[in-house]
């Protein structure tokens, strides 16, 4: 799993919580759209003092989010847990 993502000015944030069920659930579809190729992170909002920073900065209150962002701008926010068609369907590849 990839906490930290690559960060390009199109790279989605799935915001997890590691003691959330839904967002085990999420962090292996959202992994394995990594490894082929997919621009996401994962982000752990109880992690790293980066990685609660961007927390606050997309005001997530729930886990799982996904932060879809465009030009480094945030566009819009899904949350809850998808099914791997549907994070297909949002993430940038």
């Amino acid at each position: 799993v990839t906490l930290g993502p690559r960060i390009t000015p199109n790279t989605e944030y799935l915001m997890i919580s590691k003691s959330c069920g839904p967002c085990i659930k999420a962090i292996k579809i959202v992994s394995r759209l990594q490894s082929e190729g997919y621009d996401v992170g994962i982000i752990n909002i109880r992690g790293n003092p980066a990685e609660r920073v961007l927390a606050k900065f997309y005001k997530i209150k729930s886990t799982p989010t996904l932060v879809i962002r465009e030009h480094s701008k945030k566009t819009k926010k899904v949350v809850g847990l998808q099914s791997e068609k549907r994070y297909r369907e949002l993430i940038s590849q």
